[in-house]
């Protein structure tokens, strides 16, 4: 999630490969040279010498986990050079991120409750079965370096608040036995049990959620409580 800085980059590739010729070089020399942007046209566009790198990377994937990962379901695909150019981030239990429009990101393995702006639109470059539009993914991408884009919640009277600056919606979370809060909503919103079960009563009614079951509320519902045990999430308008 998010592009790493050029010097984290070479450093991975000196570890895979501690030749002094060879594609990995060459590929260490051009991200140097001309930048984490440039490179990810190259890849993409399949510009000379990239198959020849992926193979390279192929032969060396036992040596980097997201390498193994990636070239494992994903063999030939250029993205897998990509994926190298990025941050590496395992997420735990309520950990979280925020990607920000235009931020290049996939997915290695395991679940996450993923809450993306009704205006955003996935774009493609690789490393997926689906369509890919590399040119248009090309023209809105933003490959600037930057630290891991980590999202902290904030806590308040026991519910988690993960609300990104400037966004116009957020997500909370209750864990634990016995808990009981208050959601306030102020628009339409989803609420997700990942464990357990909870119930939930609102202005006109109350429902039972259980593990695996979502339940959409309407702003009238609001103030909704929630009480139970486990694990509830509700996401909406902020």
């Amino acid at each position: 999630a998010g592009v790493r800085s050029v010097e984290d980059v070479i450093a991975t590739l000196r570890e895979l490969d501690s030749d002094d010729t060879g594609p990995l070089v060459d590929f260490s020399q051009r991200v140097e040279k001309e930048g984490v942007q440039a490179i990810v046209h190259w890849l993409l566009s399949g510009g000379p010498g990239v198959r020849e790198l992926v193979l390279a990377l192929q032969e060396r994937a036992e040596r980097n986990d997201t390498l193994r990962r990636l070239t494992e379901y994903f063999p030939g695909d250029p993205g897998v050079a990509v994926g190298l150019l990025l941050h590496r981030v395992d997420l735990k239990h309520g950990e979280a991120l925020f990607v920000d429009a235009g931020v290049p990101h996939a997915y290695l393995e395991g679940y996450a409750v993923e809450l993306m702006a009704p205006s955003d639109n996935v774009l493609r470059g690789g490393l997926t079965q689906k369509h890919v539009d590399v040119e248009s993914f090309l023209d809105v991408a933003d490959f600037t370096p930057a630290d891991i884009p980590w999202l902290h919640p904030t806590d308040r009277d026991g519910v988690s608040h993960y609300e990104p600056s400037g966004q116009g919606f957020g997500l909370s979370r209750v864990t634990g036995d016995d808990c009981v809060a208050t959601a306030t909503l102020t628009g339409p919103s989803i609420f997700l049990c990942t464990a357990g079960s909870f119930q939930l009563r609102g202005s006109r009614g109350s429902r039972t959620a259980q593990r695996g079951e979502a339940w959409v509320a309407s702003h009238s519902e609001s103030p909704i409580t929630v009480e139970g045990s486990g694990e509830l999430w509700w996401a909406g308008p902020r």
